[in-house]
């Protein structure tokens, strides 16, 4: 008998405590990725977003994250060309009236035309939607 004893205080403790949930731990406070996360875009490339002439930046955050996405991608620099236009700009440069560059959600990016295939691939893995190369010109028009 005496060892069952134990067997039995154990049990009593079991039961006692069975049905009391144990104490909450403190949940510890987790920051957002984005918020310790720094731009891999150069202080060069963020000016290069806003319009040449008048410095309008309406560029969308969704446009950011993809275009850094890119930059990750991307083996060489990505040099871009132009970002947000404001609509004098936009009939300047001879962009279409309702150029997704006057609401900042598209950019063009400098690229050799040997190289096009492959940026255009590593943008469409980044996200980008709409990929036009302009071989001829040098550049990749891309836009969400």
């Amino acid at each position: 008998m005496d060892a069952y004893i134990p067997l039995i205080i154990l049990a009593g403790f079991l039961i006692q405590n069975w049905r009391t949930p144990p104490p909450a731990l403190p949940t510890p406070e987790i920051p957002a990725l984005e918020d310790h996360r720094e731009s891999v875009l150069t202080a060069k490339q963020l000016n290069a977003l806003k319009c040449r002439c008048c410095g309008l930046n309406l560029t969308d955050s969704e446009l950011l994250k993809k275009l850094e996405a890119l930059v990750r991608l991307y083996p060489d620099e990505v040099v871009i060309t132009s970002g947000t236009r404001c609509a004098k700009h936009n009939v300047r440069v001879g962009g279409v009236p309702k150029s997704l560059h006057l609401t900042g959600r598209a950019v063009d990016v400098a690229c050799a035309a040997s190289k096009q295939l492959l940026m255009g691939r590593c943008a469409a893995e980044a996200g980008f939607r709409i990929v036009i190369p302009y071989p001829s010109k040098g550049y990749l028009h891309l836009s969400l």
